[in-house]
């Protein structure tokens, strides 16, 4: 064996070495919960790293810095970290003394209505939360979750299909019931669903396929009790923003294909 024979084995051996790397990196931090003074918001991956104190167990004053690992670790490559973050800070930071944007996670709840639309985060048919319109849009609803996992075909995984199923559904729920209901009418919102389950897909279902799975272990552990999932690796491919968009795009033209009506 030559060393150019060689090369390929030090590639596979060095994924491997990464990824036990980071897995151990996201198992270091022991689940603390909310405390008595902690902030939470609608996003369930925000929640889950202040919840093992990889941001700041409160929810309080979260920098660019604090995120950046994590982020990183999860598999995002470079580029789509610094976007999702810089896109959080612009939209919710506030510049302190020390010259340093942060936000505090209850700066994610303001309802996604008006002229706020395009700032905010929060919105109607959520696939885990009841829509602002009935008071409380960030406790995590088991109900919610519980639906949207009797979606998978397999009752083991669920992939780009069984999120559009799930999503449609939702906005079908809501534009029954919320009389205020805005998705249909906010490219915005939309946007963000559609976007949230992409990287769901590709940071817990993996990177290195065009048709990402994820165990439903992983998704009642993440989703309901917004936790570290027990023996996740991150992904030994990096989630490209070009990987995030095709999902999403993906998911969104079968949701939308559903049903007819265009909900």
């Amino acid at each position: 064996m030559n060393k150019c024979d060689l090369l390929p084995v030090l590639i596979i051996a060095l994924a491997h070495v990464t990824s036990a790397l980071n897995a151990s990196y996201w198992h270091s931090y022991p689940y603390l919960g909310v405390p008595s003074n902690g902030a939470r918001s609608p996003c369930s991956f925000l929640n889950t790293l202040s919840n093992h104190g990889i941001i700041p167990n409160s929810g309080h004053g979260i920098s660019f810095r604090q995120l950046y690992s994590p982020f990183h670790e999860a598999g995002l490559d470079n580029t789509t970290s610094k976007l999702l973050i810089m896109d959080a800070l612009s939209r919710f930071g506030t510049l302190g003394s020390d010259g340093i944007l942060r936000f505090d996670l209850t700066d994610l709840n303001t309802h996604a209505s008006g002229a706020n639309r395009s700032f905010a985060e929060e919105h109607d048919a959520s696939l885990t939360r009841n829509d602002a319109f009935w008071g409380d849009a960030v406790t995590v609803q088991p109900a919610n979750v519980n639906n949207f996992l009797s979606f998978s075909k397999d009752g083991k995984t669920m992939g780009m299909y069984e999120f559009a199923v799930g999503l449609k559904n939702a906005r079908m729920a809501s534009a029954v019931s919320n009389p205020t209901f805005l998705f249909n009418y906010d490219l915005a919102a939309a946007f963000d669903s559609f976007s949230h389950a992409a990287l769901v897909l590709t940071v817990f279902g993996g990177a290195a396929t065009n048709d990402p799975r994820v165990s439903i272990d992983v998704l009642k552990s993440f989703l309901l009790e917004e936790r570290i999932p027990m023996n996740w690796t991150p992904s030994q491919t990096a989630v490209t923003s070009a990987l995030v968009n095709y999902v999403a795009s993906n998911v969104s033209i079968t949701s939308q294909s559903l049903f007819p009506e265009g909900i």
